[in-house]
C-alpha cells in the first residue's frame, strides 16, 4: 500500500485556540512574502527614479507606485506585529498620541457608514501602558461596533483628566466603554 492509499486518520476538530494560532501563522507568513515583494517593487522604484533620463510624467507615476509600495509595507507590518505572540511591555505614553496613531487602522475597519471621532484631552495624557495592547483594544471596539451597527453610526473617543486619572470613553458603541488609568508623573 503506498502512502497516497493510506487512508487518513482524523485528529479531531480544531480548537479555537488551535485555530487561532495557525490563523496567526499564516498571515505573519503573508505579510512576509508581501514584504519580500514590496522590497522588489521598491527597489524596481527606486531604480527607476535614479534614471536622470526618466520623463517628468512617468517620475510622478512612479513615485505614486512607491508611496503606495510603502503604506502597503506599513499595513503588513502592522500585520506581523499583531500576530506575533508577546509580551505586555508598558511603558510611558501619550493615551492620545496612540489613540490618533491608530486612526487609520480604525477608519479601515469600521468603512465608511461608523464615523470615528478622536476628543483628546486638553493637556497632556501620561499613562503607563502597553501601547500595543490598548491598539488591539481600540481596534476590537470599532469591530464590535461595525458588526452591531450594520446600518452605521458614530463612535467617539474621548480622553479627560479625573483627579489624578485619565479617562478614556467610547460612546457610540452597543456597549459603551468606559477606562481609567493613572496620570503617569512626567
Amino acid at each position: 500500500m503506498s502512502s497516497a492509499d493510506k487512508p487518513i486518520r482524523s485528529v479531531g476538530p480544531l480548537t479555537d485556540d488551535r485555530r487561532l494560532d495557525l490563523l496567526s501563522r499564516l498571515t505573519r507568513q503573508i505579510a512576509h512574502d508581501l514584504n519580500t515583494q514590496l522590497t522588489a517593487i521598491l527597489g524596481f522604484a527606486d531604480l527607476t527614479l535614479a534614471d536622470p533620463a526618466l520623463p517628468e510624467r512617468l517620475a510622478v507615476d512612479v513615485q505614486a507606485i512607491s508611496t503606495a509600495a510603502h503604506r502597503a509595507g506599513s499595513l503588513t507590518a502592522h500585520l506581523q506585529t499583531y500576530c506575533r505572540p508577546r509580551a505586555s511591555e508598558p511603558r510611558l505614553v501619550d493615551l492620545d498620541e496612540v489613540i490618533a496613531a491608530t486612526r487609520p487602522s480604525r477608519e479601515r475597519l469600521a468603512g465608511r457608514a461608523i464615523e470615528l471621532v478622536d476628543v483628546p484631552a486638553p493637556a497632556l495624557t501620561l499613562v503607563c501602558l502597553d501601547p500595543v495592547d490598548l491598539e488591539w483594544t481600540l481596534l476590537d471596539i470599532v469591530a464590535t461596533a461595525r458588526a452591531a451597527l450594520p446600518d452605521g453610526g458614530r463612535l467617539t473617543f474621548a480622553s479627560t483628566h479625573e483627579d489624578g486619572h485619565v479617562r478614556l470613553a467610547v460612546t457610540g458603541a452597543p456597549a459603551p466603554t468606559t477606562v481609567l488609568l493613572p496620570l503617569a508623573n512626567a
